[in-house]
């Protein structure tokens, strides 16, 4: 149907046979080598361990592309809700998994056309990121 977005899996996952250092280190890299910064890294292991909650190791790496950046706050300033992009590293069950929220699932929640566009070429960059980090 015209106007309507066919919405997939809203997380996108992968699992490696890296250790969980490995790739948080190789998730580091591939962003990098993808024309994306790390801003930021949050160790929730550790902080929830500050007030003795014990989880299994989580890491959130924050990343952006500035260009994409500033073409999303162009088409909407309420974007930077969503910014920056998370990708999340964890283990599970035994199993190192890479994952992600779509952009195409969080664009949906704007009713805005041109975001559609946007938000898929920032997927397939998480993605490939993520692809390659494994």
């Amino acid at each position: 149907m015209k106007g309507v977005w066919c919405i997939m899996e809203p997380i996108y996952s992968v699992t490696t046979t890296k250790s969980f250092e490995e790739a948080v280190k190789s998730v580091g890299e591939q962003t990098e080598a993808n024309g994306f910064r790390v801003l930021y890294v949050h160790d929730v292991q550790e902080t929830l361990a500050e007030k003795n909650f014990k989880i299994q190791p989580l890491k959130i790496l924050e990343v952006c592309n500035a260009k994409f950046a500033s073409n999303a706050l162009e088409i909407d300033l309420v974007v930077s809700l969503l910014m920056p992009c998370k990708i999340n590293v964890y283990s599970e069950e035994g199993k190192i998994i890479i994952s992600t929220i779509r952009p195409t699932s969080l664009a949906t929640i704007f009713n805005k056309q041109e975001l559609r566009s946007f938000a898929e070429d920032v997927e397939k960059v998480l993605i490939s990121i993520i692809d390659q980090s494994k």
